[in-house]
């Protein structure tokens, strides 16, 4: 065993006990370990000893992020459930949630990869379980069921490559490329992609990310921390020794785009804040995905970052969203109205940037942009059909994100350009920006589109009378 590796994880297992076991004070104390886990694991970095759990780059970057979003998760729940019995439960749950995902971000082996894995699901488990109350909550069930089939596949593709190729291939280390192939190293990636989907929420309606919209906040927060969006570094790590299969890569694909296609338009038919950044939340795994399948690992890599960091925000500043945005509609309107010429001078503006920083910086940031560039537009165009004050002020902060953000993946390409896997088929760089301008274009077309009446409206409407003379 690695000590540098497990010291980190056996600091925020320490941590999830004292909370535990202690009172209000400890309770407070055992936060601690999560700064002391993340000094341990830059201190560990570069540590030459080899065993089932390592210190790599992207293992350091992923569990550096985990711990950030974990402790700023941990602390709220501290604050909220101070002097309720549930407090301690859940506090403690935090951490082991902490604790197991850094575990899976440092694992070095198969084996250590998939113990890892499904030690989250049942920590995951565990901490819905403390946030309800009880065993029969919606999101506890949910949760339980999704993990028991997505991480049993995965359990089973190990068996069966144990059976097949030895239990050497499973203490190999992850990092020697290609190390399992043939009929194995597919059986091992089937498994892999049904344990990514089914923790990213991608299994329909009944998704257990959308239960988890009634659990406190914290929890909502630290599912962030890497639980829902594990599945890209699960992919990632086996692809490693696997190599990728065009016909798996192809399926995956197919499925992403399907729920991309189908969740993003419902995002803002949700009246509940929580629901809609639920919703977003499994939309934009399903895109995450979607990156690993066409051959663009490290825009997966810094949008599985980026959108745990954002969307854990989102979810603590929720209850003051609500309130802003009162505020808002009841604020009379200031600024002007852009005329159309200006709008599209100002698309032009963000537009050209992204162009520039593509061809500078090349590589990844050049799908990057083929990606952002559009969103940026679609945000200025929308924002621009109400009244603003300073537009030429937005425009350079639009374009200074893109920038800033392009300069980060460009970074992020040296630095964990070897730890990835490559060298398999990339679709055109401009694939990834495309299909996020079709859901757009569909999105908007749904909005528009008249609707039936569900069952629940029509006994609401008063009898006699059209729907138009109702809502009137």
């Amino acid at each position: 065993m690695n000590a540098p590796a497990l010291t980190p994880i056996a600091l925020l297992l320490l941590g999830s006990l004292v909370a535990l076991l202690g009172g209000t004070k400890l309770r407070s104390a055992s936060l601690a370990s999560i700064p002391l886990a993340l000094g341990a694991l830059f201190i560990g970095f570069g540590s030459s000893a080899a065993g089932w759990w390592a210190i790599d780059r992207l293992g350091l970057t992923l569990g550096a992020t985990a711990l950030v979003i974990g402790l700023c998760a941990t602390r709220f729940a501290l604050r909220q459930f101070m002097g309720e019995r549930r407090g301690g439960p859940i506090v403690a749950a935090s951490l082991l949630v902490v604790g197991t995902v850094v575990a899976t971000d440092l694992a070095a082996t198969p084996a250590a990869l998939v113990l890892s894995w499904a030690a989250t699901s049942g920590s995951t488990v565990l901490l819905l379980r403390a946030g309800a109350g009880t065993w029969s909550s919606g999101a506890v069930r949910s949760a339980a069921r999704t993990f028991a089939v997505a991480d049993g596949a995965l359990v089973t593709s190990v068996l069966v490559v144990w059976e097949v190729a030895g239990s050497a291939a499973l203490t190999a280390p992850l990092s020697s490329r290609t190390a399992l192939v043939g009929s194995a190293g597919a059986i091992l990636l089937v498994g892999t992609v049904l344990a990514a989907a089914g923790r990213a929420g991608m299994t329909g309606r009944r998704s257990w990310v959308l239960s988890t919209i009634a659990t406190p906040t914290p929890v909502s927060v630290l599912l962030h921390a890497g639980v829902v969006n594990a599945g890209a570094l699960l992919l990632l790590r086996v692809e490693m020794m696997t190599g990728s299969r065009w016909w798996l890569a192809a399926g995956l694909a197919a499925i992403s785009v399907g729920v991309i296609v189908r969740a993003a338009p419902r995002i803002h038919a949700r009246v509940d804040l929580k629901g809609q950044l639920a919703a977003s939340t499994i939309s934009q795994m399903a895109f995450m995905l979607l990156a690993i399948a066409v051959g663009w690992p490290l825009l997966a890599v810094t949008h599985l970052i980026g959108h745990g960091l954002y969307k854990a925000g989102r979810f603590m500043a929720s209850g003051a969203a609500t309130a802003s945005r009162v505020r808002l509609r009841r604020r009379a309107p200031v600024g002007r109205l852009l005329p159309a010429p200006g709008r599209a001078l100002g698309a032009a503006a963000i537009l050209g940037v992204a162009g520039v920083l593509a061809l500078r910086l090349g590589g990844d940031a050049l799908a990057v942009m083929g990606v952002m560039a559009p969103g940026a537009v679609a945000v200025w165009w929308v924002r621009t059909r109400q009244r603003i004050i300073r537009p030429v002020v937005m425009v350079v902060g639009i374009a200074g994100a893109l920038a800033t953000y392009g300069v980060v993946v460009a970074g992020a390409q040296g630095l964990l350009g070897e730890a990835l896997p490559g060298g398999a088929w990339q679709a055109p760089w401009w694939t990834l920006g495309l299909a996020v301008v079709a859901v757009a274009v569909l999105g908007v077309a749904r909005r528009h589109r008249p609707r039936r009446l569900g069952t629940v409206e029509r006994l609401v409407q008063p009898s006699g009378r059209s729907t138009q003379e109702a809502a009137a």
